[in-house]
């Protein structure tokens, strides 16, 4: 038989027990990928789909961040939310003033490019008085026999009274020429817009654009102007006015305003606001970035890494260094060293008294970086974010490396899994900079025996 107070005892130990406990701390919160059931049980502060996920990350890889998608609508697991073929992050446009077509209030990330849902003749992200959704287009009296569309993006082909209809539009478009920018729609035909770069085109044996460097290679295949205004535009290495196979490793960094940043939209329309990027490609001899010797950037643009044969070109170039436009930063390295890995960086510049170049756009900027090899684009960083790596000044980005002969390209990352940035990286002095003896490299075996 109990005694009182042992009943006592037992109904206290009951009542705690129900009651969780004295003094018992709620459940700790949970960590990105766990389950959960609300916002309030992950430290990311985000839960979806009943699993904690970063407001930060891009989980159907469109370009927009969780936290963007979640703000627009969009949908945060599928990369074209109205299923139209385009891209949400193509069509979401500023977050600031998300892009709608038609002003009726619903943007066009939600709105189809393709379906007519009232059957109107108008696709509904063009459609601000879309009406009720209909179960199909049917055929009457009034509907035109043929397809009306006549393949001209310049006209919005419609059914009228049994006919084929064409008016013409104001829709942007694009008129095959690479150096344009803006192509606008105006009475049925696609007018160029204007030429920022002012490109002169130069004829190329195999009709692509080719103007020799000092160094006779080319940039790869966009519209960019070198001091004399001419267009560098060759996939390949240019010879004496013709282009040839690239050869080696060709590492290209391109970077642009974050649309996310404070003052993102001021900066974007302003001319020369361009950030300051460094595009650094190490030799496996050091572990030091800006290292005299071993580290190709612009403090170090053609150095000398010991030639295993004279007539040999297996010294890395950097063949553009831009401190005035948006990129690119071009380095090559024709023959690169047999069982060697190359690490490949990139800095947004800065000083450590916090200041950058005068003028420019020193605000948070998306870095991204492509790597040819032989000729070929084998990799795009980083992977499964489009528009870039977002980084403010000060930031070193060391995005990947090379091994040679075979090519690969192994993207770095942290234990995390994320890009591996270091903060407040400061370019040395030239008392500071570091200098590692060169290694000899040995000659290859000889497999005769004899």
């Amino acid at each position: 038989m109990l005694t009182r107070s042992a009943l006592s005892a037992t109904a206290i130990m009951t009542m705690m027990t129900l009651l969780g406990g004295c003094g018992s701390e709620p459940e700790l919160s949970r960590s990105i990928g766990e389950s959960c059931e609300s916002n309030d049980a992950c430290t990311s502060t985000l839960c979806y789909e009943g699993t904690c996920i970063s407001p930060a990350g891009d989980e159907d890889g469109d370009g927009l961040i969780n936290e963007f998608e979640l703000s627009l609508g969009t949908l945060i697991d599928d990369p074209d939310s109205d299923a139209d073929g385009v891209n949400d992050g193509v069509e979401a446009g500023a977050l600031e003033s998300p892009t709608d077509t038609d002003g009726d209030g619903v943007i066009d990330a939600l709105e189809s490019a393709v379906k007519d849902s009232d059957c109107d003749g108008l696709v509904d992200e063009q459609d601000a008085e879309a009406g009720e959704p209909l179960e199909e287009c049917g055929q009457d009296p009034e509907s035109c026999e043929v397809d009306c569309d006549d393949g001209n993006p310049c006209t919005d082909d419609l059914c009228e009274g049994g006919q084929c209809v064409y008016v013409n539009n104001t829709s942007a478009c694009e008129d095959g020429v690479v150096c344009t920018k803006g192509d606008q729609c105006a009475e049925g035909v696609c007018v160029p817009g204007p030429n920022p770069a002012g490109c002169l085109q130069n004829g190329c044996a195999d009709g692509l654009v080719c103007v020799p460097t000092t160094s006779d290679n080319c940039l790869p295949k966009r519209c960019e102007c070198n001091e004399s205004n001419a267009q560098w535009e060759c996939d390949d290495s240019c010879k004496g006015g013709t282009c040839e196979p690239g050869m080696g490793i060709r590492v290209e960094l391109r970077w642009a305003v974050d649309p996310l940043a404070e003052g993102a939209e001021e900066a974007q329309s302003q001319e020369n606001q361009s950030s300051d990027l460094d595009l650094h490609l190490r030799h496996p001899n050091t572990d030091a970035w800006f290292d005299k010797l071993f580290d190709c950037h612009y403090m170090n643009n053609a150095p000398d890494w010991g030639a295993t044969d004279a007539g040999v070109d297996d010294n890395p170039t950097l063949l553009l260094d831009d401190v005035t436009t948006w990129g690119p930063e071009l380095i090559e390295l024709t023959v690169p060293e047999e069982g060697r890995v190359y690490t490949v960086g990139a800095h947004y510049y800065e000083t450590p008294d916090g200041s950058a170049l005068p003028g420019k756009w020193s605000g948070p900027t998306l870095a991204s970086v492509q790597i040819y090899i032989d000729g070929t684009l084998v990799s795009t960083l980083p992977e499964g974010s489009p528009q870039g790596l977002s980084l403010i000044p000060g930031d070193f980005w060391e995005v990947a490396t090379i091994a040679w002969p075979s090519g690969t390209v192994t993207p770095l990352s942290g234990e995390d899994g994320e890009p591996i940035v270091t903060p407040n990286v400061y370019p040395p002095t030239e008392d500071q900079a570091e200098t590692t003896e060169p290694t000899p490299t040995a000659p290859p075996e000889d497999d005769d025996d004899g």
